[in-house]
């Protein structure tokens, strides 16, 4: 089941999942008696283990087994196990025999069954205090009310899921704090924030070889960075997926990744390579004859076949229908029937497209399926203007601006909560530094009874020295108290250094937005609205890179690249033809591994821009050269062909020798702090160029390692 890979801080895999694929691709050779053994077997280490994480990875294989068991063996097996309860008098049996069935009913596509045992799942576990079981149950029935519609049902469950699991006593480890964060940041349309913590997990994951849980955790990542835009980073994790599922030789993982990675190729247009993938997934899932995804993968294979040959997609569509008849998943025949009005829109034929549109409205009579309804609405608009109807047409128009008024009513009441969603992250991150925190006092406490339990020791047997003793341990105790002192007054000048710092950094986001906007304005008033709208659309864009960087004190290079090229096209939109921009990179810098100063290549671009570039006769020149300058430092060389710092002082002076620029001030005092806190060592040198003129800034620093600075920015909290 989805969720319940997913909050339970996934599953490590071991040599039974090899066991497990072999039983379902050779059916023949495993009776249904050897896999009755191995999940009773399994449900007894189950029990009987009170590690987490090992609970966690046998919890996942019986998943795994369990779909090989036909609905009488399951039942027999949950009476079997509730006459094991009533003798040993022990509830833990009860909520093991409901956990094979949910899985069994799920798997059979029996899902009210499924819903009520994995509920009645999370309500005996919670008796027990094992939360971890609770959990499951809570979101596995989650799952089952969200495919057949019951939305709101369904969220409420997954509220009472993450109460639990944060209940005083039971404390999750790191990698579930994390991945509930991402999951809530997800839910309330954050899609960076969530990838931020996503990642946390996976090098979590990594540390610990939990491969079956990477695979899992690269998936929610892939779907990330595909709402983003990110598509280069979303093929790259699609990769690194394929690779943990097949080295952990988990085939239904395999599946899920090959149809990821056909999805991210159908978003960028590549249709064949889309097919390929989407054909491996397929032939993955057959092969070990699992049915539940199958309607969600053929609709998959029919919108790349509606591009590449549309006379066969049609019975892909049907046939992805089918499955989601059979499997009772109403949202998922929804979906399918959206994509296959569309289909139809495209190829002209009109009457089977509005024909699918009342079978799509039968289908979601009495479901909640907002998404479905505003694409419904798309659809009807589309259909009443090809035919010329503009009077239906702005009917249809006035009918989604009041589904629109619903859905900002209803955001805006989500958003009344976010303070309390705020909150509760803020205390969840809280508790985690609070638990580091308190092993070290820990630590230091035990040393500290050691150390006098020595001393005592040491008094008692060696009395004829007492007083040398005491002289030692007064000049220790001196020493210590000089050593706290100077540590308080360390700790206390680095605050206020990092309160300088973000004084600063919150002086320069005000002093950028000032600026963009400012050129924003003078766009619009003398360009056409159209290429104004264009601008825009880079410039909001541009404030999204720079807001999430300027939260961080370190960005990675490639993130801080990233947000240099979105504020060049933008000034270049500006300016049109005005100057080129170029940029080189050094192939021997990890852009991914190496961090350096948020924002800190921008301010000396639109320095170039706004004082040299603008106020050149000829077209301007702009180029940006990163290079290693030895192994631990790198070289960034910022040259533009401009009127140069000289001419551009007289200029200022004689136009508004009032007006002071910030900018770069703002900058070098964020420089001389980065120095004194992170010892990053960085400098900035100009270079005034003649004949011709022009201006060359040269900044060299140490770059910091991502593991570094997060030790880094621990050491100042603490």
């Amino acid at each position: 089941m989805k969720y319940q890979m997913n909050i339970l801080s996934f599953m490590n895999s071991i040599s039974i999942r090899l066991i497990v694929t072999l039983a379902i691709v050779f059916g023949s050779f495993v009776t249904n008696g050897q896999v009755l053994d191995t999940i009773r077997w399994k449900l007894e280490e189950y029990r009987n283990t009170s590690d987490i994480e090992k609970k966690v990875i046998i919890s996942n294989e019986i998943m795994e087994l369990d779909y090989a068991l036909s609905i009488e063996d399951a039942q027999k097996l949950k009476k079997e196990y509730e006459d094991k309860a009533k003798t040993n008098n022990d509830a833990s049996y009860q909520m093991l025999g409901s956990l094979v069935l949910a899985d069994v009913y799920y798997y059979k596509n029996q899902l009210d069954s499924s819903f009520y045992y994995y509920l009645r799942q999370a309500q005996i576990a919670k008796g027990l205090k094992d939360y971890q079981s609770a959990v499951a149950g809570y979101v596995n029935a989650a799952y089952v009310l969200e495919i057949e519609g019951k939305l709101i049902e369904a969220k409420e469950l997954i509220k009472r899921a993450e109460r639990i699991s944060q209940t005083p006593g039971d404390k999750i480890d790191m990698g579930s704090g994390y991945f509930n964060l991402a999951i809530i940041f997800h839910k309330m349309g954050q899609p960076d924030s969530a990838s931020y913590y996503i990642k946390k997990v996976i090098e979590l994951d990594r540390i610990s070889d939990n491969l079956s849980g990477m695979v899992h955790n690269l998936q929610f990542l892939v779907d990330l960075e595909l709402r983003s835009g990110r598509l280069d980073d979303a093929r790259a994790y699609c990769t690194e997926c394929l690779e943990m599922a097949r080295k952990a030789d988990y085939r239904r993982g395999e599946g899920m990744c090959y149809y990821s990675m056909a999805f991210v190729e159908y978003q960028d247009e590549n249709m064949k390579s889309a097919l390929e993938n989407i054909d491996q997934s397929i032939n993955i899932y057959l092969e070990r004859k699992d049915s539940t995804k199958m309607g969600q993968l053929i609709r998959l294979k029919a919108n790349i076949t509606a591009v590449l040959n549309p006379s066969s997609a049609e019975t892909l569509y049907r046939e992805a229908t089918k499955y989601g008849e059979e499997s009772g998943n109403v949202l998922q025949m929804c979906k399918t029937g959206v994509d296959f009005a569309r289909f139809y829109f495209n190829q002209n034929q009109l009457y089977n497209s509005e024909q699918m549109i009342d079978q799509i409205q039968e289908w979601s009579a009495d479901k909640e399926y907002q998404d479905i309804a505003e694409e419904l609405l798309d659809l009807r608009y589309d259909l009443a203007k090809k035919r010329g109807n503009l009077t239906l047409a702005n009917s249809i128009l006035e009918e989604k601006d009041l589904f629109k008024e619903g859905k900002i009513e209803e955001l805006v009441e989500s958003q009344s909560n976010s303070a309390n969603q705020y909150y509760e992250i803020f205390e969840m991150e809280k508790e985690i530094q609070e638990i580091n925190h308190q092993n070290e006092i820990n630590q230091l406490e035990a040393r500290r009874k050691t150390n006098i339990y020595m001393s005592i020791g040491g008094i008692f047997l060696l009395t004829t020295l007492l007083g040398y003793f005491a002289f030692q341990n007064q000049k220790n105790r001196n020493l210590v108290l000089k050593k706290t002192s100077e540590e308080e007054k360390l700790i206390a000048n680095n605050r206020i250094l990092e309160k300088e710092l973000d004084a600063l950094r919150s002086q320069m986001n005000p002093h950028f937005l000032f600026n963009s906007l400012n050129s924003i304005n003078d766009y619009i008033m003398h360009q056409e609205p159209r290429v104004a709208s264009k601008y825009l659309t880079k410039f909001s864009r541009l404030m999204r890179t720079i807001l999430n960087n300027s939260k961080k004190k370190f960005v990675t290079i490639h993130e801080e690249l990233e947000a240099v090229n979105l504020y060049m096209e933008m000034e270049q939109l500006r300016f049109g033809d005005k100057f080129d921009f170029k940029m080189d990179i050094d192939n021997e810098i990890d852009r991914e591994s190496f961090m350096i100063p948020a924002m800190l290549i921008q301010p000396y671009l639109e320095n170039a821009v706004k004082h040299g570039i603008k106020h050149l006769q000829d077209k301007g020149h702009i180029y940006v050269y990163m290079s290693k300058e030895t192994d631990d430092r790198i070289k960034i060389n910022i040259k533009d062909n401009g009127i140069g710092r000289q001419e551009s002082l007289k200029l200022k002076n004689r136009l508004d020798k009032n007006r002071k620029s910030y900018g770069m001030e703002i900058t070098s005092d964020r420089v001389d702090i980065l120095n004194k806190i992170y010892q990053v060592d960085a400098s900035i040198n100009y270079i005034d160029h003649v004949d011709p003129s022009g201006t060359e800034v040269i900044i060299s620093l140490k770059p910091i390692k991502k593991i570094e600075s997060e030790w880094k920015k621990s050491v100042q909290l603490s």
